[in-house]
């Protein structure tokens, strides 16, 4: 991919994680994250956030951000 076409997709990443070597990558981002396992992608959290929080009311569960800081 040419640093042009690169650089115009990071621009458009809603992730915080801007010194992420895949930014910008949604395929490679998605797969590595579903390799890992760890957590959703940035741009999915919310999607699912809202979902989330409704579902733990009714489990009488409370949640909490976790959100890591902007790297730089």
């Amino acid at each position: 991919m040419c640093s042009e076409n690169k650089q115009s997709l990071a621009a458009d990443c809603p992730c915080i994680q801007v010194s992420c070597d895949i930014h910008g990558n949604c395929v490679e981002c998605v797969r590595e994250h579903r390799r890992h396992q760890e957590h959703l992608p940035e741009c999915m959290q919310p999607i699912l956030r809202g979902l989330v929080k409704d579902l733990a009311l009714k489990v009488e569960l409370k949640t909490v951000e976790g959100r890591p800081e902007p790297s730089s």
